[in-house]
């Protein structure tokens, strides 16, 4: 389990996050992402994506909370591992994804597209969250 990111009002969970290209063997800087059960699809922070050499890049149509719908920018990872960790850099899980797609935006999102390959408690009252493997 891990708390809350408490510098978010309200508070809310969130994980650091690594991945690694597979393929290339490229790994991608750490961030902080928001666990977010609304969101369809996971995203990348700007900053990672402009810190990190040599990933594929595809323009995809997205249909925002308001219904409008624009092309924006994604990149593909076909093979990546990801890490789960708490603030310390302790992993509670790693998850093998294949054609992974990751939409960049300003933050760091995981969305239903990786939720749904886990299981994930989250306990606002206590402030606390978990992902795990599905059993």
């Amino acid at each position: 389990m891990f708390p809350y990111a408490t510098g978010f009002v309200p508070p809310c969970p969130a994980v650091y996050v690594r991945i690694v290209d597979n393929r290339r063997n490229v790994p991608l800087p750490r961030f902080l992402a928001l666990i977010d059960s609304g969101a369809d699809t996971s995203c990348l922070p700007l900053w990672v994506v402009e810190q990190t050499a040599d990933l594929d890049y595809e323009l995809g149509l997205v249909e925002g909370y308001d219904g409008r719908k624009r092309t924006e920018k994604f990149v593909r990872i076909l093979s990546a591992t990801v890490d789960f960790s708490d603030e310390t850099g302790t992993v509670f899980v790693t998850g093998k994804y294949e054609n992974l797609r990751l939409l960049v935006i300003s933050v760091g999102l995981i969305g239903r597209d990786v939720l749904n390959l886990h299981s994930c408690q989250l306990d606002g009252p206590g402030l606390v969250c978990r992902i795990g493997d599905k059993a």
